[in-house]
């Protein structure tokens, strides 16, 4: 009884221990250590990282330490940046829209009855083109640490 009664108070020391532990302190993203993970997504061997450096939000895609697209090109330019929620059945999500003269990139999160969804969506003149889903979970704190100042997106926005 004693050898039982022991065993499981290490277990449970054990289950503390391992509870008190950083998961993953730095997940690998296009941000610097500087700056703020908003929201990261691998897709397949690229990711998606949008950084807050200071307030100022900036949309990366390519492999990570090769960034292929940085928009906007000057972080300063919040105002082409604009946030918005998603309302589904059993659930809800967050998304970020980037437009860059006729190209919006909107970067999505959102889980309805047990499904999550994450990814980005390319729009060229507020038609669709592409859709890339996340090929693992998503590092996703759009609602908790967006900066002050990003305006209500005013276009529509389905989850594809």
């Amino acid at each position: 009884m004693k050898k039982l009664i022991g065993a499981l108070g290490l277990t449970i020391s054990a289950i503390q221990i391992a509870m008190a532990q950083p998961v993953d302190p730095v997940t690998p993203s296009h941000c610097t250590s500087q700056e703020d993970v908003i929201f990261d997504c691998p897709i397949g061997k690229k990711h998606i990282s949008v950084c807050n450096n200071g307030g100022d939000l900036q949309y990366r895609f390519g492999r990570l330490g090769s960034t292929e697209l940085a928009f906007p090109q000057s972080p300063e330019e919040n105002a082409s940046v604009t946030q918005g929620s998603i309302m589904l059945s059993g659930g809800g999500g967050d998304y970020l829209r980037f437009s860059n003269g006729d190209y919006d990139y909107v970067v999505y999160s959102a889980e309805g009855r047990g499904v999550l969804n994450e990814g980005v969506v390319v729009e060229k003149d507020g038609k669709r083109l592409t859709t890339l889903k996340c090929s693992s979970y998503a590092t996703n704190n759009i609602s908790s640490h967006l900066p002050d100042g990003i305006e209500a997106d005013t276009t529509e926005f389905a989850i594809p």
